[in-house]
């Protein structure tokens, strides 16, 4: 296996000839993408993320009690804002006199013991609207692919991207779908972590407009409603929003994504292991490495 230094994931031209998968366990040892594009997103990567995106045939919705184990354990934005503001509420709401046995009482509520003795920056100063994001991404219902790996499907609201024309006003109209539910949004979005602080994605077609995928330990094909549309399609995540903020994801993800209908560079099959997915010296546009690489 070929391994990038964190200064070569930088640029695109030692991406060139090497597979998905050795440029995804480059990041991996580097500590993840948030360690590898600190700056200004490069366009070129933005391009090229698909390379990185697995695609499911099969889905397995889990039962409700292990689904709430899993999202409990993936959201780690979510721990560390519910860390952050059980501490705060300790912080101003214990009483600091000294009781009756001149010994203070222990404050009202109980730290969990995975919370960190100080909140992270960006936790501390999470606004309004990506904390609203943060509490109300998943929906709760979690699937388990052919091979093994386990699918969160988000909020109806965060669908608003796949489907129709671009959102005028992104904030308000997901909050909109979010409050109609699921059986509103005429696609499905579900997510699946992949250790690098990103995520793969995959968009699915909801033509009967219902709640969840499948009933509890049903089983579908889902190949015949993944949504191929080459703007409306899922697309990888460098930062998702559950694991690393939404902050984060919007810098990554959302703002270097130019709406065009030639803008992603895909591999020639979606199905393909990352290990079979090789970056191309050109892309679908005849563009070189040269061009992609200063495009920023």
């Amino acid at each position: 296996m070929i391994t990038l230094s964190r200064d070569e994931l930088k640029k695109y031209d030692f991406w060139i000839g090497k597979s998905a998968e050795d440029v995804y366990f480059s990041a991996l040892r580097a500590g993840g993408w948030k360690h590898v594009f600190t700056g200004k997103m490069p366009i070129w990567a933005s391009r090229v993320r698909n390379y990185f995106n697995r695609t499911p045939t099969s889905l397995e919705r889990v039962t409700g009690d292990v689904a709430s184990r899993l999202s409990g354990q993936v959201q780690v934005m979510l721990r560390k804002l519910e860390c952050h503001e059980i501490q705060t509420f300790n912080k101003y709401k214990r009483s600091y006199r000294k009781n009756q046995w001149g010994t203070l009482d222990p404050p009202p509520l109980t730290v969990p013991k995975h919370c960190s003795a100080k909140a992270e920056h960006d936790i501390v100063h999470m606004g309004v609207k990506e904390t609203i994001a943060i509490k109300n991404s998943l929906s709760g219902s979690v699937y388990k692919d052919e091979t093994g790996r386990y699918w969160y499907q988000m909020n109806a609201g965060s669908s608003i991207y796949h489907y129709g024309n671009e959102p005028e006003n992104p904030s308000v109209e997901a909050a909109y779908v979010s409050a109609r539910g699921q059986d509103y949004a005429p696609v499905f979005k579900l997510v699946s972590p992949d250790n690098t602080g990103g995520s793969v994605e995959c968009i699915i077609t909801n033509p009967k407009h219902e709640d969840d995928l499948v009933a509890e330990k049903g089983k579908i094909d889902i190949t015949k409603r993944i949504v191929k549309d080459a703007i409306l399609q899922g697309s990888y995540n460098y930062s998702d929003t559950i694991q690393v903020g939404l902050s984060a994801h919007d810098r990554h993800d959302v703002k270097p994504h130019v709406v065009r209908l030639d803008f992603y560079v895909n591999p020639l099959n979606r199905f393909t292991p990352m290990s079979q997915r090789i970056f191309p010296a050109k892309d679908g546009t005849q563009a070189h490495s040269q061009y992609l690489a200063t495009q920023e």
